[in-house]
């Protein structure tokens, strides 16, 4: 996969790197915008969605391999590499500073992502995060956020509840 290369020569104070061109090896050019909760990305982010579904395998005795049953499917996991780069070390931190904000929060969030649209996401929990040491680059930050989807349940109080046994008798 070749670098993403950006070009810095905009920035007042542009970073001393390849003539003023940093390498981002690990992303492709396949970035996408996102939003997160209250958070908007900066910078297009790379994303990845991958999901599981949830089989029950039974061995039969006398034939090779197992009987399949699909009994629905795990959650969605949502694996973001964000870059975050700024003119100095402060308004890098500030962003990672909003990141947190996010991380902190007890409950689930939006999300607002082509890639997740595609699998009808809209809420997140966030699950995990990384956040690399980045030696020598005193603007540069990158971190690796984890989320798994998170679908509104609606729960029946006792009185919907009887009234739904009841149809069902």
């Amino acid at each position: 996969m070749a670098p993403l290369e950006i070009n810095l020569d905009g920035f007042e104070n542009p970073f001393e790197i390849h003539g003023g061109k940093i390498s981002i090896p690990f992303l492709s050019t396949q970035l996408v915008p996102c939003k997160l909760g209250d958070y908007t990305v900066p910078i297009e982010c790379h994303v990845h969605v991958s999901g599981k579904k949830r089989l029950v395998k039974t061995p039969v005795p006398g034939r090779d391999g197992t009987v399949k049953e699909l009994t629905g499917r795990d959650d969605y996991t949502i694996k973001i590499d964000l870059v975050l780069m700024a003119r100095n070390y402060s308004a890098v931190s500030a962003e990672v500073a909003q990141v947190i904000a996010e991380w902190d929060k007890k409950e689930s969030i939006t999300i607002v992502c082509p890639k997740t649209d595609m699998y009808g996401i809209e809420k997140v929990v966030f699950e995990d995060i990384d956040h690399p040491e980045t030696p020598g680059m005193q603007g540069y930050e990158t971190l690796t956020l984890t989320f798994v989807s998170d679908d509104e349940l609606e729960l029946m109080d006792d009185t919907s509840l009887l009234e739904a046994m009841d149809d069902l008798i």
